[in-house]
């Protein structure tokens, strides 16, 4: 109920705002013939995509996954399974779009806006005030004139004001009491999903079958070919564990120097954390001691890295200055980087090669765990069901949801799914059973009373606002993308 009650009022929507659009060109889909023009990626309406603005937007796609991998470097497989290079052109496609959006909405920021945006970036200025010599001075170290820079930001701020325009449609009155109504509506949640691809590792594989793989050079070679795509993620790099205290430049530089001097001259091993909860202006260091945790190089800004691994554990640093303002730093401890070896590591790999061969008893260690599972939630053996889910890495979700926002997190009901259980749960709970392909939930339904919570209107406005603005935008993308002449090279990449 809740996603078809959001599609039909974002079509809705969509339909309006589309009406608004002259629409320039005629031609749909996308082109991939020609030869590549030096230094183009892609070409969208009259807007092109230089190489440098894709290498910008594939270092961000590459730093944001490495993040969520767990820090170390992506390896050339793992660029491929994301899709990080397509994956960067199509943003870069979306925002040019977004462009083509603006200019047919007349949404043209002026002279002095874009003035403006640039004097308000950070490493532009000093001493909080813009600095027009450091200005060409970086524009000059990143090969860019004042013109083009400029025109870059005209740009972003033309994508900023449509992306505005979408979030600022209008909500009606009567869909916000509707919103409020379907708020109140609730069930109780309680089950598991299973995704049988992850049951792989437990799959039983005996030392014996390991030893006999391993002798023959067939799968030895395989071994030392997944090894060498793995090892940047078993490799540790050298980490410390470091405190500092910071200082911002908020006025007068000489004044902040001064005062961080005097602060280097009292603090000691003993002390640094005391005084760092007394003076450091860094907010996630207060009360902290300022506490930096154990990091790897590259994780600060330069200036601080290279003085913070300089020191020996115990040192403390003399303040140095970074874009943040002044620190000092003391190290507490330090890890040597670790380089993986082959025979730590083959043995696991071996068994992890093997289980994906061992269709028949993954199949049954499947049935097994769903069996349990499904006997223990019927049963609202609830503490049973969430120890078991927990020997085979699976999360026991337990939650009351409404009709509108749906179930979210590790119980991920579809929308028909949602609508099914609202439809018929029962005061006593309904078994469900959702066998969904490779992922399987189980789980209970129980009807419970309508909530008397007071819904605030103007919170809903803002988040139904924020999400309806979310499906617009993509649904306006989808309809430039057809109406569009695009020019993609990036298969040259």
């Amino acid at each position: 109920m809740s996603e078809s009650f959001q599609k039909k009022t974002s079509g809705i929507i969509v339909t309006v705002l589309i009406g608004l659009i002259v629409i320039s060109f005629m031609f749909s889909d996308y082109t991939r013939t020609g030869a590549t023009p030096l230094d183009e990626v892609a070409v969208v309406g009259d807007v092109s995509i230089n190489y440098r603005e894709y290498e910008m937007e594939f270092n961000r796609q590459m730093q944001f996954f490495s993040q969520i991998t767990g820090g170390q470097p992506l390896t050339q497989q793992q660029i491929e399974q994301f899709g990080l290079k397509q994956q960067a052109v199509n943003n870069l496609i979306n925002n040019k779009l977004y462009i083509t959006l603006a200019d047919e909405l007349g949404a043209r920021p002026s002279i002095n806006q874009i003035k403006e945006e640039i004097k308000a970036l950070p490493y532009f200025q000093n001493n909080g005030q813009f600095d027009v010599e450091r200005y060409k001075a970086i524009l000059g170290a990143n090969r860019l004139s004042p013109g083009q820079f400029e025109k870059e930001i005209t740009q972003d701020t033309k994508t900023k004001i449509t992306r505005q325009l979408l979030e600022s449609f209008p909500l009606s009155q009567k869909y916000l009491e509707e919103v409020s109504t379907f708020k109140k509506e609730q069930i109780k949640i309680a089950g598991v999903e299973i995704d049988g691809q992850a049951l792989e590792k437990y799959v039983d594989v005996s030392a014996a079958e390991i030893a006999d793989f391993l002798k023959k050079e067939e799968n030895m070679n395989r071994v030392k070919s997944v090894f060498k795509e793995r090892k940047p993620n078993f490799d540790k790099p050298e980490e410390i564990k470091a405190r500092h205290i910071l200082l911002k430049i908020e006025k007068d530089e000489n004044v902040t120097k001064e005062e961080i001097a005097k602060i280097r001259k009292q603090v000691n091993a003993q002390n640094f954390s005391k005084i760092a909860n007394e003076k450091t202006q860094d907010p996630s260091g207060k009360g902290k001691g300022g506490d930096l945790g154990w990091f790897a190089q590259g994780k600060m800004v330069p200036e601080f890295d290279q003085i913070a691994f300089s020191l020996k554990p115990g040192e403390i640093s003399e303040p140095i200055k970074t874009s943040f303002g002044y620190h000092i730093i003391f190290l507490e401890n330090k890890k040597a980087a670790f380089d993986a070896q082959l025979p730590t590591h083959q043995n696991d790999l071996s068994k992890e090669i093997i289980q994906k061969t061992k269709k028949p008893q993954l199949d049954a260690l499947l049935k097994e765990v769903k069996e349990k599972l499904a006997t223990l939630i019927s049963k609202k053996d609830f503490k049973g069901a969430k120890d078991f889910a927990q020997k085979y890495s699976l999360t026991f979700t337990e939650a009351t949801i409404n009709v509108l926002d749906g179930a979210q997190g590790q119980l991920n009901l579809s929308g028909d799914q949602v609508n099914k259980a609202f439809a018929e749960a029962t005061i006593d709970g309904k078994f469900y059973n959702l066998d969904d392909g490779p992922r399987t939930k189980i789980l209970i339904a129980q009807k419970v009373a309508e909530s008397t919570e007071k819904i605030d209107l103007a919170q809903e406005k803002i988040s139904k606002s924020s999400i309806l603005a979310r499906k617009l935008g993509q649904d306006v993308i989808e309809v430039l993308k057809k109406t569009t002449k695009i020019k993609d090279y990036s298969t040259k990449l």
